[in-house]
């Protein structure tokens, strides 16, 4: 049984110091942790944990954090990973949490949240990636996404959220539109007519909440994306809800008649500020 040997870790002064041995990282962090076999720990010590782990490693998510146990990066009974005080994440902690989570042998949807990264290598998208998820890949803190991450990100099973994403490449759209996941978030302020294009082809929901306009190209484009979600999600379990996808762009300020007429096509469910919505209504019942 492990005894609380810093009384507030948040205490440290540790601003000094660049580099931390992993023995000297280890036993600051155990000294968060109570009760039997140092890992049944009061949730009232878990954001010191956080907090201090944090510190330690300068808003670097690694190795040796990834590592320690998993209570205090769940959630208890939310499926819940959450990592959101780091900037960036070493390849091999990436590596370690492809191994550690697993949807397998789960009930509830687990999902990942990483959401202040804003960098993430090849390596590390591939590795985050392979993690079987039914809930979401959560890294809005990115702020762009190159061809080669998007093209590892395509293979993740989760929903994924790239919410601080405002700008996107065709090829990198192109990518993100062959993924496996059902559902995709993007904060893209504008979009070309071929990204518009790609992205009619991802399966599931498509949230681009962040534009205020879109060509008459890109609204027919987006308006032939399947509006039935498959009948099985990728691990293979059937999918619940009413079996209809979501395109929303709640953020539109303005939409043509052609584009309106476009939209009212949409056989999915389609969410637009509430003017818009009812010109886009009357090209459906027109």
């Amino acid at each position: 049984m492990y005894k609380r040997q810093v009384a507030n870790p948040e205490s440290f002064d540790i601003s000094p110091f660049e580099k931390w041995d992993e023995d000297v990282i280890c036993f600051i962090l155990e000294s968060t942790l109570e009760g039997p076999g140092g890992y049944d720990v009061d949730p009232k010590y878990h954001n010191s944990f956080k907090s201090a782990a944090c510190n330690l490693t300068k808003g670097v998510l690694t190795a040796e954090v990834a590592e320690w146990p998993e209570p205090f990066w769940s959630e208890e009974g939310s499926g819940k990973y959450i990592f959101n005080n780091y900037t960036s994440i070493e390849d091999k902690a990436a590596e370690f949490l492809a191994t550690k989570i697993d949807q397998s042998g789960y009930d509830l949807e687990i999902h990942l949240h990483l959401n202040e990264l804003t960098s993430l290598s090849e390596t590390a998208a591939k590795y985050l990636s392979q993690i079987r998820l039914s809930g979401w890949l959560e890294l809005n803190g990115l702020t762009e996404v190159n061809e080669e991450v998007a093209s590892h990100l395509s293979s993740t099973t989760a929903f994924l959220s790239l919410a601080g994403v405002e700008t996107l490449s065709d090829e990198a759209a192109r990518h993100l539109s062959q993924r496996r996941g059902i559902g995709l978030t993007l904060g893209l302020t504008s979009i070309s007519d071929q990204a518009a294009e790609h992205l009619s082809h991802v399966i599931g929901g498509l949230d681009l909440d962040s534009l205020s306009t879109l060509s008459d190209k890109a609204a027919d484009s987006l308006s032939r994306m399947d509006g039935v979600m498959p009948p099985f999600d990728p691990l293979g379990e059937p999918m619940g809800g009413d079996g209809k996808v979501c395109l929303s762009l709640e953020g539109l300020e303005q939409l043509s008649d052609a584009s309106a007429n476009s939209l009212s096509k949409f056989r999915g469910l389609l969410q637009l500020p509430s003017e818009l919505q009812a010109k886009v209504d009357s090209f459906k019942n027109g």
